[in-house]
């Protein structure tokens, strides 16, 4: 329902006088009546208000009336993109809990009546198809093969399913291949933002979880042998449902799975892989710190502070660890050096970073000299004078454009121990989740990822909720003030 429609339904439902709605508000007649017909809209978010506290909405009321109006202004997939990142990183933010294994599915899983006699069932119930697949990926996770391997084909969309794939395969020496479909649809968009959630979690979470992507529906790639075009490998065994989940079809029969498992790699060449996944604690600095001329950008609760570091405070700051020259030596190369406050490029010089951060991870660094970016057994907490030196290069940066902080005004879901960072030209979105002692990132390569993260961008900006040029400079020079009198120490 649009604007116009919600608006207009609204003050149908409750009778109310259009003409005295419209004194009230303080517009003309004509004008609230384009606004129910969608031929005019207000020009600004206060007159949505307005006409909301009018009409005395409750609060869900009035969140939808406004919601609707930003959809109007924005577009829906803009908006959308907003609602689905927040979630996104909010669920993220306790992605470490999925880290250790956890098997709660083992009093139900019922693996002994899981026997050579289903050769082939028809399932008719959600239920029973959720029981084969608990006791089929249960079996895999705990079979001694070296080599298990279990494959999807289906959509992330199918939340009951992959709900069942962390708790059961945490931890498991198992490979899992998923294949999915994204949505061309831009109507249906959100289901490829819902697809994103699921599949970036699992990627924390799961030891070998691989990912191939197309722009097609699934029924496109099944031969008719599938039957069903949601359908589940693993341990010798296969089973196959429909989209509501309401018929499916078991069978340990070898002469079909090994069918299917031909077609399941044939269609993988037809896919892109969607996921680069590194768990890295002692080659920290050498993944995606070297990016000659490209544009970056980081969404986290903190500023991206890598920029205004120099070499001799890295050396000071670092605990010794295998890496730690190779990581101060491809930050100083990417980012260059400073003496005191004279910066000079580096060989890699990257053109322009976007950083997204809020007031509160700026002020948490120079309350406790403490920066997300960097695992916290890797260095010491930064000394106050380097706090301070921070403060003051970040104004430097900014006022030359060679950083772009955009400072969140109010408090939002960013990410507390994630961080979002990516590189429009080459099209990748990383994902990195930053441990005491290590950090695990996931890269990926696919347009429409890439541009969710824009829309957020973009959402964040028409709706004014980030400092202007102007004010970003102004409030870190009142920071600066404020730490030189040791408002923080």
């Amino acid at each position: 329902m649009s604007f116009s429609e919600y608006l207009s339904s609204y003050i149908k439902e409750n009778d109310i006088s259009l003409p005295k709605l419209a004194k009230q508000i303080g517009i003309d007649r004509v004008t609230l009546f384009r606004y129910t017909t969608g031929d005019r809209k207000p020009a600004n978010e206060t007159i949505v208000r307005n006409i909301a506290n009018v009409l005395c909405m409750s609060a869900k009321e009035k969140d939808i009336l406004l919601e609707e109006y930003d959809k109007t202004v924005m577009g829906e997939e803009i908006v959308n993109s907003y609602k689905y990142m927040c979630k996104m990183m909010n669920n993220l933010a306790d992605v470490n809990d999925f880290l250790n294994p956890k098997y709660s599915f083992q009093k139900d899983s019922d693996t002994s009546s899981f026997t050579q006699n289903d050769d082939s069932t028809i399932i008719q119930s959600q239920q029973a198809i959720l029981s084969y697949i608990v006791r089929m990926l249960y079996n895999a996770a705990k079979s001694d093969s070296p080599h298990e391997r279990i494959m999807i084909i289906m959509q992330p969309t199918q939340t009951k399913v992959q709900e069942m794939l962390i708790p059961l395969l945490s931890g498991a020496d198992v490979t899992v291949d998923q294949i999915i479909c994204f949505e061309k649809n831009i109507e249906k968009s959100y289901l490829n933002l819902e697809a994103l959630e699921n599949i970036v979690t699992q990627s924390f979470a799961l030891k070998n979880y691989n990912v191939y992507y197309h722009y097609e529906v699934l029924s496109t790639f099944l031969s008719s042998a599938a039957l069903l075009p949601n359908v589940i490998i693993a341990g010798g065994c296969l089973v196959t449902f429909n989209s509501d989940m309401t018929r499916g079809f078991f069978s340990r029969y070898p002469k079909i799975i090994e069918f299917l498992t031909g077609e399941f790699d044939s269609i993988c060449k037809k896919c892109s892989m969607l996921i680069d996944q590194a768990n890295y604690a002692e080659d920290v600095g050498t993944l995606n710190l070297v990016l000659a001329s490209k544009t970056v950008g980081t969404l986290f609760d903190q500023p991206c502070i890598a920029p205004c570091c120099d070499k001799k405070s890295l050396e000071e700051t670092i605990y010794d660890f295998p890496a730690k020259q190779g990581l101060i030596e491809a930050l100083i190369k990417q980012n260059g050096d400073w003496n005191d406050y004279v910066h000079t490029k580096g060989e890699m010089y990257v053109e322009k970073i976007i950083s997204c951060c809020s007031k509160s991870g700026i002020e948490a660094i120079l309350k406790t000299g403490r920066i997300g970016e960097f695992p916290e057994l890797c260095y010491a907490p930064l000394s106050y004078e380097f706090r301070l030196k921070i403060l003051k290069r970040m104004v430097i940066l900014q006022k030359e454009g060679i950083v772009s902080y955009i400072i969140i005004k109010e408090p939002i879901n960013l990410l507390k121990n994630m961080q979002c960072y990516w590189t429009p030209d080459d099209i990748i979105v990383s994902f990195r989740s930053i441990r005491k002692d290590s950090i695990l990132q996931i890269s990926m390569r696919e347009a429409s990822i890439l541009n969710t993260v824009s829309n957020f961008m973009e959402y964040i900006k028409n709706k004014n909720m980030i400092l202007s040029e102007e004010e970003v400079i102004a409030y870190l020079e009142d920071l600066i003030h404020k730490a030189e009198n040791n408002y923080f120490w």
